[in-house]
Parts: C-alpha cells; structure tokens; sequence
C-alpha cells in the first residue's frame, strides 16, 4: 500500500486558538529569605482567528475562441484592422 499525501480543500474553515497565561510575583528580604510582598497574579488572555473561504470566480471572454470560429465561418473579418485593409 501506498501512503500519498491528499491536500486539503476547504470551502470553509475557521481555525480558533485560545490561551491564558499566570504570572505570579515573589518579593523577598534579602538578608532573612523572608516572602515581603506577593501581589495576586496577573492573568492573560491570547485570541487569535482565522478564517479560510474558497472562492470560485468564473468568466467568459467576449474574444473566446468560439465566437472567433463563427465569425471565419460566416465570412466576417476577424479583428477591426481587418476591415480597414479591404
């Protein structure tokens, strides 16, 4: 069996990350080793999105190769220039 990588392909995708991070500060005497001050910890919060949309676009040329086609067979010029050098 063969493993081959298939790629992905989202109409639509929403990734989410979330995170918290704590941080929590000890102040101590240098001479007894002695906790002097502790403040509550400090909280922070991460969010980050991104969102994937697959789009399609699609268009037809007025100069596509059938309409050039149908002009040769009904006898017409092919460019403007065309008309000017007969």
């Amino acid at each position: 069996m063969v493993n081959l990588p298939i790629p992905e392909i989202a109409l639509f995708k929403w990734h989410k990350a979330r995170g918290q991070a704590e941080l929590r500060l000890y102040e101590f005497d240098g001479k007894t080793d002695l906790v002097v001050n502790a403040p509550r910890p400090g909280i922070g919060h991460a969010k980050h999105d991104k969102f994937t949309v697959l789009l399609i676009i699609g268009f037809t040329s007025p100069t596509s190769k059938r309409g050039t086609d149908q002009r040769l067979a009904d006898g017409l010029p092919q460019r403007r220039s065309q008309i000017l050098v007969r």
